[in-house]
């Protein structure tokens, strides 16, 4: 997880620095436009780009722009997944993945805000914000784990 990085770090991660930077600067500017506070905080998810790890539909989905949420969700920041759409009306779209502190668990994932589920990937370290861990984070593959729970994400 990044939020901040040289050009080299993006570019250890696969990501083309000034095509991120553009796109998180529209998003940054259509989210204050929508009454969202200037220092909203925004971080970027994305795969290591030469990690041992095969190549997962799971890591695709979660990889973007998250941005902070206004309220907290199990006293710690949450922040929502947001993405730029093709329509001139609504150029802003959220999906249904934020990066949240699961207090029954005791740790950071990315999934539904909800208790009730897991996750798609899960952080065990314990720090006040996703921003400020630099451990690995584990992905919950349901293939491998041969589980059909509704959502994808693993059940309690």
């Amino acid at each position: 997880m990044l939020t901040s990085a040289s050009e080299a770090q993006l570019q250890e991660y696969g990501i083309d620095s000034r095509e991120g930077h553009e796109m998180a600067t529209q998003i940054q500017k259509l989210l204050i436009g929508g009454g969202f506070p200037s220092g909203t905080e925004m971080l970027y998810v994305a795969g290591h780009k030469n990690s041992e790890a095969p190549v997962s539909k799971s890591v695709d989905g979660l990889q973007g722009i998250y941005h902070q949420k206004a309220d907290q969700f199990n006293g710690r920041p949450c922040y929502q997944k947001v993405f730029l759409t093709k329509s001139a009306v609504n150029p802003l779209g959220c999906t249904g993945h934020c990066i949240s502190w699961s207090r029954s668990r005791n740790l950071w994932k990315i999934g539904r805000l909800s208790e009730e589920k897991a996750g798609f990937a899960i952080c065990r370290q314990d720090k006040p914000t996703p921003a400020e861990v630099d451990q690995a984070w584990c992905l919950y593959e349901a293939e491998a784990a041969n589980v059909n729970s509704p959502g994808g994400e693993a059940a309690v």
